[in-house]
């Protein structure tokens, strides 16, 4: 009766032990579901929500969730994130001191395309479109359709009282069209949609520009997965959000590279810049010493009277060696 309880027990604890198991190896197993936060309803590889298991995503591309609002941290700066597209591979971002409002909120800092360069986690996707947009405080009116009339929201509006004027240069200002009687401050960039001019633009629509923010590309995460696992150079087209995984040249991929012995091979690299000296028609080598006690002495007959082509260089050649 005793060996049976006995019996019961070590198959019991054997059970136990098995259940567990299955149920760690299913957990491990499972697949990491979408993240969401606010708008952005599906955060997913290559991205990840600070808090997912440490093996989804990518830690290079994690965000936050803060005051339910998806933020993304670029050179040490807090951004929103507007949308992420993961067809084209693109992520838009908006600065956080940018709001809609009957005056104009000017951010602490702005992102600029030498920020973020080749290679990184995040490149501008449309580099050559970033439009600049410089604020401008003047101390007297200026009527320029360039500009774009501004309230910032900490004054109480253009006055005489205040004796300053706030305008922003719009379309990428030069120095030189900056009024007399105006500071530069803080400079804006971003993608911009709109197909007005200036003149016809006001500062709610300078607003509603800054708050689509910029789009970049995180195409470069597929670089380490798809070409440098095999040892291949990624070549990235953020344009049409492509990439191309090539073999990285070595020597022996080209002609003289490998010849073997390396003093032929040294003889073939003469041969060569010899038969550009005679093509050239520019230089008369005298003598060149290879090695210890090996001279040869090479002349060009110059201007190559007899119009040999450059196949046929050898003829103008004369290679004496002394020594054994």
């Amino acid at each position: 009766m005793l060996k049976e309880e006995r019996l019961v027990g070590v198959g019991l604890i054997t059970l136990l032990h098995v259940s567990f198991l299955s149920i760690c190896i299913a957990s491990e197993n499972q697949p990491c579901r979408p993240s969401s936060c606010g708008d952005i309803a599906k955060i997913s590889d290559p991205f990840r929500l600070k808090g997912d298991p440490s093996g989804c995503g990518d830690h290079q591309y994690e965000l936050a969730c803060e005051n339910n609002r998806t933020i993304i941290n670029l050179n040490h700066k807090k951004y929103y994130v507007a949308q992420i597209n993961y067809h084209n591979y693109t992520i838009r971002v908006v600065n956080p001191g940018i709001k809609k409002g009957n005056c104009f909120s000017t951010p602490l800092y702005s992102l600029t395309s030498q920020q973020l360069g080749y290679g990184d986690p995040y490149y501008w996707r449309h580099k050559w479109e970033i439009n600049t947009t410089v604020l401008l405080n003047c101390t007297i009116p200026v009527n320029d359709h360039n500009l774009i009339p501004i309230i910032h929201c900490n004054t109480s509006g253009n006055s005489s009282s205040s004796h300053t004027y706030s305008y922003a240069q719009v379309g990428n200002p030069k120095l030189r069209d900056v009024p007399y009687s105006c500071a530069i401050g803080t400079t804006l960039f971003y993608r911009s949609a709109a197909v007005s001019q200036p003149r016809n633009r006001s500062m709610s629509d300078l607003q509603d520009e800054l708050l689509m923010g910029v789009e970049l590309s995180f195409l470069h995460y597929r670089c380490s997965r798809e070409c440098n696992v095999q040892g291949r150079s990624c070549h990235l087209n953020y344009i049409q959000s492509t990439l191309q995984c090539k073999i990285v040249p070595t020597v022996c991929d080209y002609p003289i590279g490998c010849i073997k012995p390396i003093w032929l091979r040294h003889l073939l690299y003469l041969l060569a810049l010899i038969c550009t000296a005679i093509l050239s028609n520019q230089f008369q080598i005298f003598a060149i010493v290879i090695g210890g006690r090996t001279n040869r002495s090479i002349e060009d007959h110059g201007n190559n009277p007899n119009g040999i082509p450059a196949s046929s260089c050898n003829a103008m050649i004369t290679i004496s060696l002394d020594g054994r």
